[in-house]
């Protein structure tokens, strides 16, 4: 039933109600759908809050510097993870690899040795695929002979990485020895 006011029940409602009066103060239930209000729908909303989170998300990528600094230690870790593979290397066979035996591709495939003994030994693969740095060049290695303040010649080596840049020589290469700069100190 309506009083003209909008739809209310004929029951009287809860006691200590006066539902006459509540029903006045509120609106008839289908009069929202006629009124032409002024207000943002859901849909508007929504793609006010996505195109603020893309803009943000844009904002936080080209201005947060950690990207290459990320790039950098994981190459370290990898030099120090194939730096690894070549001691184990050097334990089974007893010398680092070189470049007759493949250089770090040895630590993947099993090298051809001239001694028979030396094959028997190789407990290989060291290292599940090719180390490469985190822009995709490949680590270079080289072996590096010194007498380390002993009689008997030492030998070690060197792993390396060009770095952000791609240049060999600069600043920003990160290799597993120190760099020049810091040997004089």
């Amino acid at each position: 039933m309506s009083n003209g006011m909008g739809i209310w029940p004929v029951n009287p409602g809860p006691v200590g109600i006066n539902w006459p009066a509540f029903a006045k103060e509120r609106k008839p239930m289908f009069k929202a759908a006629r009124d032409n209000s002024r207000g943002f729908t859901l849909i508007e909303v929504l793609m006010v809050i996505v195109i603020l989170g893309l803009l943000a998300t844009l904002a936080i990528v080209e201005l947060w510097p950690t990207g290459e600094a990320k790039k950098v230690e994981a190459t370290s870790l990898l030099i120090g993870e194939v730096g690894t593979a070549l001691d184990m290397y050097k334990m089974d066979i007893g010398h680092y690899p070189n470049e007759n035996e493949g250089g770090l591709k040895a630590l993947r495939e099993k090298p051809t040795f001239d001694n028979e003994k030396l094959a028997e030994k190789w407990h290989g693969p060291y290292l599940k695929k090719e180390p490469m740095d985190a822009w995709s060049n490949p680590l270079k290695y080289e072996l590096l002979e010194g007498t380390g303040g002993t009689e008997k010649p030492v030998t070690a080596y060197k792993l390396s990485s060009n770095g952000p840049n791609g240049n060999e020589g600069d600043d920003d290469d990160i290799s597993n020895q120190p760099k020049e700069s810091e040997q004089t100190r």
